[in-house]
């Protein structure tokens, strides 16, 4: 039985041609969701309005990004040494990276439909609650969301109604009447875009990246079909 790839076979030939930017692929994706991972695991740190747990998802990442590294390394190595047992290896592992991905792209689709819609309920609890509930923390929350991102309201001033008085957060420090809908230094954004903005588009594009890379990497299993 051959153990090792014929370096005059025309297949052979291909398999070293596309293993080697398989892994290449490998490793610029490995980086990219490793870079993702880290964005999404600090998000819980530094948006105080996350209501899913998108830290986990986030190490996920991480630890999905550094498998890949391995087993880019991995794919250098064997096809270095054209050892074909060790490339049926690597296909069956590269089989089981494409499941993943597409398993990841339907996730994170998914996933940031969710994160919205539940980020948006809890915004607009809290600015119904702002000037009902006792707790000190709720209206802080509020106060730090509106002037750290520079807006107001959900999705709009407007959210503030007349049951609901517009905090003076909504206006910039420098304003100095009590701050309403004529105010000269209204911030006029909501505030549900910018707060979850950067996870959504961080989302978006593992979705994409992922689709991407399960194509680019089942072409690399085709050379000799």
């Amino acid at each position: 039985m051959m153990s090792h790839l014929d370096p005059n076979s025309k297949c052979s030939a291909l398999w070293i041609y596309y293993n080697y930017i398989t892994s290449t692929v490998l490793c610029v994706t490995g980086f990219l969701y490793i870079c993702l991972g880290a964005l999404l695991a600090g998000v819980k740190y530094s948006n105080e309005i996350v209501v899913t747990n998108v830290t986990i998802l986030g190490f996920g990442l991480i630890l999905f990004g550094l498998f890949l590294f391995i087993l880019s390394t991995y794919g250098c190595i064997i096809t270095t040494r054209e050892c074909l047992k060790c490339l049926v290896m690597y296909c069956i592992a590269l089989i089981v990276v494409i499941f993943v991905e597409a398993a990841v792209a339907h996730l994170a689709l998914t996933y940031g439909d969710d994160y919205e819609k539940r980020s948006k309920k809890t915004l607009e609890i809290l600015i119904f609650n702002y000037h009902r509930s006792s707790s000190e923390k709720e209206k802080e929350v509020v106060d730090r969301i509106q002037q750290i991102h520079s807006c107001c309201g959900v999705d709009s001033p407007g959210d503030w109604n007349i049951n609901t008085p517009m905090p003076q957060s909504c206006c910039h420090k420098s304003n100095k009447t009590v701050c309403g809908p004529n105010s000269k230094h209204l911030y006029l954004m909501g505030c549900l875009e910018p707060t979850t903005g950067l996870v959504l588009r961080g989302l978006h594009f593992i979705a994409s990246l992922s689709i991407v890379c399960a194509i680019l990497e089942r072409t690399s299993l085709s050379p000799c079909d």
